[in-house]
């Protein structure tokens, strides 16, 4: 009745959503790859007293999850973030804190950096937007560790004895909530062969086919069971134990987890050692898809 002409509409209309529909997973893929190599520190070197080492696994195309390494004057600054939400609108967020990180000064103390951050991001005020941190400083000769924790979830400290117990330093508000708000430092000293693991809440929040979350406890088992202090040993352990809690549910959130190993300021001296990253380089251009990263200093 109608004759060949809707058909023909709709084969057209549906050729046209495909293409949009590829054009728009080339463009997330290249987002994916920018976002990866803004993560990257291939010019990060430290001295025998400490090993570091971070894995990222995104569950979108493009996440809010970020961490930061630099060293100055001995001190090796660390960063590890978690934005609400998930997606592009983190991703774009997290953008926007990787600029503010850039202007703040390295020798800012824990505090004064969260306080400034803080500021920052309040004022840009993104529809209730805000980030849970933990942004520190070790001090690589004598193994003092200051940091502030902004509503992230509490670091595992693994000692040089076997045991392994969660921070129990203050814990202050999200990043971005309350402009005035003041953050304070915790301190807490490594001796030799202690190790600090830190984390976002896609790790203890993944699930399995019961809807069972992975867990702290889980997490701390995972940890205890590892045979060697070396963060690319633990990373792959952890990781590896999540994958099997999984089995095969897809991953619901970005997860990142980091290791930072002391060895001791006996081992403290210039000599420097070169990162290594478990993935190659991968051009912007290339169709390749990327959502974990893995990388040990």
């Amino acid at each position: 009745m109608f004759g060949p002409l809707p058909y023909i509409l709709l084969g057209k209309r549906r050729r046209e959503i495909k293409r949009r529909f590829r054009n728009m997973q080339a463009d997330l893929a290249k987002a994916r790859k920018m976002q990866l190599a803004l993560l990257r520190h291939n010019d990060i070197k430290l001295p025998d007293s400490l090993d570091a080492g971070v894995i990222l696994k995104q569950s979108r195309s493009v996440g809010g999850d970020l961490y930061m390494f630099s060293i100055q004057d001995n001190i090796f600054r660390f960063l590890i973030a978690d934005v609400c939400g998930k997606g592009m609108t983190a991703a774009l967020y997290m953008s926007s804190i990787q600029h503010i990180l850039i202007k703040i000064d390295e020798k800012e103390s824990p505090a004064e950096f969260c306080n400034i951050l803080n500021k920052e991001l309040c004022k840009m005020n993104i529809d209730g937007m805000f980030m849970t941190m933990i942004f520190g400083n070790a001090d690589l000769q004598t193994g003092e560790v200051t940091y502030v924790n902004a509503g992230h979830m509490s670091p595992i400290y693994w000692s040089a004895d076997g045991s392994a117990r969660y921070f129990r330093g203050k814990v202050d508000i999200p990043i971005g909530v309350i402009e005035d708000y003041e953050y304070e430092h915790n301190v807490h000293t490594l001796k030799a062969h202690d190790t600090v693991i830190l984390y976002t809440d896609g790790v203890v929040d993944s699930i399995n086919e019961s809807d069972e979350m992975f867990g702290k406890e889980r997490l701390i088992k995972s940890l205890m069971q590892c045979k060697s202090r070396k963060p690319a040993d633990i990373l792959s352990k952890i990781s590896n134990d999540i994958r099997i809690f999984n089995n095969h549910v897809p991953q619901a959130d970005d997860m990142i987890i980091m290791a930072l190993c002391y060895n001791g300021n006996e081992l403290f001296h210039q000599a420097t050692v070169t990162p290594h990253e478990t993935i190659n380089e991968i051009p912007i251009n290339s169709n390749e898809s990327i959502n974990e990263i893995q990388l040990t200093i």
